[in-house]
């Protein structure tokens, strides 16, 4: 469930993996994991994505 959330959001903001992962400082690999609920990301990453801006570089 939470993996389908963290896909929804990532797509509503017109993002590939492999963006998301640029912008959140982390692989393509654990975007990957985390929408396929392999593992889970730290409450501090998942509040990185909520706020993940639509450009640019977040840091």
């Amino acid at each position: 469930m939470l993996g389908e959330q963290i896909k929804k959001l990532r797509m509503n903001k017109n993002l590939s993996q492999v963006d998301l992962a640029k912008k959140l400082c982390v692989t393509k690999q654990s975007i990957s994991n985390w929408e396929n609920e392999n593992i889970m990301p730290s409450i501090d990453m998942l509040i990185k994505i909520a706020n993940c801006p639509h450009s640019g570089n977040y840091k």
